[in-house]
């Protein structure tokens, strides 16, 4: 089992950056195939670290601001003392608007966290973080990356919406483009990374993200049944019903 780091970190980055910092640190920890490729690796463990279903981390994501109903998991989980050498991860999405009462019932845990337990948290803007809360942690500034989805002609249905009304297209490019199981999960991933981009984008310039956030839960729910062995075709037929149009 490899050790753990500071047991809580705080990493500062726009939300796409942050969510796949974490992503690959729980990679680094649990993967079991080393000088692996971690955003390319889809061993038993990362498929699981990617569809959020991973036994040992709990992923925290409040739809707006934290209540204390997002963060009980964390003292019924800490309750129970870890094996020796067991680890256990809890992140947390947009911690900067943890509100005082969810903050200060967890000051005590994130200062000393029970023997085995890390805390992830996430933010895109640290001075928006309770300085009770900084304070607890140790801190990494994401440098801002420029970052463009991939060419794929699939994701091209997906990233203009109004193209998945024409199905037989969709149909004739994912025959066309015959993509592996591993690959389809990979561009389902490159979709997810996209959204995320959109959201944060859409924010910024105070813009209703609503579709946006429909779509990328949409891509979550999906990465939870990723395609079987010769059902890529398919798979993608069920991505282009399920997901949102506009």
């Amino acid at each position: 089992m490899k050790t753990a780091l500071h047991p809580t970190q705080l990493i500062v980055g726009n939300s796409n950056q942050t969510y796949f910092h974490a992503l690959t640190h729980l990679q680094n920890f649990f993967c079991t195939q080393q000088n692996a490729n971690k955003q390319n690796c889809f061993c038993a463990e990362c498929r699981k670290l990617k569809s959020h279903q991973h036994h040992s981390v709990v992923w925290i994501e409040p739809e707006k601001e934290y209540v204390v109903d997002n963060i009980k998991v964390i003292f019924e989980k800490t309750k129970f003392s870890l094996d020796k050498d067991e680890q256990f991860f809890f992140v947390l999405s947009k911690v900067q608007t943890l509100n005082p009462t969810c903050a200060n019932r967890m000051l005590k845990i994130l200062e000393e966290p029970p023997a085995g337990y890390n805390f992830i948290l996430l933010t895109n803007n640290e001075n928006m973080v309770l300085p009770t809360i900084r304070s607890r942690c140790t801190v990494h500034t994401i440098s801002q990356q420029t970052e463009s989805i991939t060419t794929n002609p699939i994701l091209s249905f997906f990233c203009s919406p109004e193209k998945l009304n024409n199905p037989l297209e969709l149909e004739k490019t994912i025959r066309e483009q015959n993509p592996t199981n591993t690959q389809s999960t990979e561009l389902v991933f490159e979709l997810v990374k996209h959204f995320q981009k959109k959201i944060v984008a859409c924010y910024q310039q105070n813009i209703d993200a609503s579709y946006y956030e429909k779509a990328l839960e949409s891509l979550k729910n999906i990465l939870k049944k990723p395609p079987q062995s010769g059902s890529s075709n398919s798979f993608w037929k069920y991505v282009s019903v399920v997901f949102p149009r506009i």
